[in-house]
């Protein structure tokens, strides 16, 4: 079962020396936990996130591109991490909602914790935990600075089963790098390719 609350390590550097806005949608701040026969898809909100996502991008950014921007305004328009079975993503449609979190809700996480405990722990005592299926941490996240738009991809694959704190890390720690590459505007290949 992957864990039910993640806290990102986020890289210590200067006080950002660019300005930054969280601008994501009120429903991709939230919680989903969708459950079906063959796929179990998690997407992790705000409330079983620390820190929050802006701060995670200010973090490595400063760290990573921070005198490029400088003086910059960087806007997080989309900040995701997912975990699917056998590969299945959020936009299959087939799979029932179990769950939809309102982050601002008292308790929210504890509810959040729930839905997953449960939709894990169902599938394992029925014996059909996804065939050959492997679980998947997908992270995406979408910025612009000074309204040029930028994006970092990834995925890490669970090496024995289960997904640890250490594999949303690394997906996270990948995808801001890819970002920052971005950003860069560097025409060497990506570090992450």
């Amino acid at each position: 079962m992957p864990p039910t609350f993640v806290t990102f390590v986020v890289p210590q550097a200067a006080p950002a020396t660019f300005s930054i806005e969280d601008a994501r949608a009120d429903e991709s701040r939230t919680s989903i936990v969708r459950q079906g026969e063959d796929a179990i898809y998690v997407r992790y909100g705000d409330e079983i996130i620390s820190p929050a996502p802006a701060e995670i991008m200010r973090g490595y950014l400063q760290a990573l591109v921070g005198q490029q921007i400088a003086g910059k305004k960087v806007v997080l328009t989309q900040f995701l991490i997912e975990v699917t079975t056998n590969e299945v993503t959020y936009s299959s449609g087939s799979k029932p909602i179990l769950f939809i979190s309102n982050p601002r809700a008292p308790r929210a996480a504890n509810a959040v914790a729930a839905a997953i405990v449960s939709a894990f722990s169902e599938s394992r005592g029925k014996g059909n935990f996804f065939g050959s299926g492997q679980m998947v941490v997908v992270a995406h996240v979408i910025g612009t600075v000074d309204e040029s738009e930028f994006t970092g991809d990834s995925y890490v694959k669970a090496a024995h089963g289960d997904l640890t704190e250490d594999d949303f890390r690394v997906a996270i720690a990948r995808a801001m790098k890819e970002c920052a590459w971005r950003i860069d505007g560097s025409k060497r290949d990506s570090p992450l390719r």
